[in-house]
């Protein structure tokens, strides 16, 4: 799709998780354009597969804790983001699958991001 210059409204400065710095142009798109556009974003859709997100919770007792520390260990030597990736690897080698999507994960000890506090209106 050509985009002419005439068309960008305003360029801002992004930075990805990695550290790199993009610009993001946002441009006002003509009818034909946008369904251009939308007619690219619905074949891309229907030839990538989605993400299918679980919420796995494991406890451990106090005495197992040599499992974290084994996972911990592994994680790092792996250079694996985060507990949840080694479990994932460790269940794709024992069902002797391959993962289509790499984990893309919160690196273990950052810090979580903080939740926003959005205020609400009464009516």
């Amino acid at each position: 799709m050509k985009i002419d210059p005439s068309q960008v409204q305003r360029t801002e400065e992004v930075t990805a998780a990695d550290g790199r710095k993009y610009q993001r142009k946002i441009v006002r798109l003509t009818p034909e354009q946008r369904a251009e556009y939308r007619r690219m974003v619905a074949e891309e859709e229907r030839d990538v597969p989605r993400k299918i997100k679980y919420r796995v919770e494991a406890v451990f007792q106090e005495k197992e804790q040599d499992v974290l520390t084994a996972i911990d260990q592994y994680a790092t030597k792996h250079g694996l983001p985060n507990r949840g990736a080694v479990v994932r690897r460790a269940l794709a080698k024992l069902l002797k699958i391959e993962l289509a999507i790499p984990h893309h994960g919160r690196q273990a000890g950052s810090p979580k991001k903080a939740k926003s506090k959005r205020s609400s209106k009464a009516s």
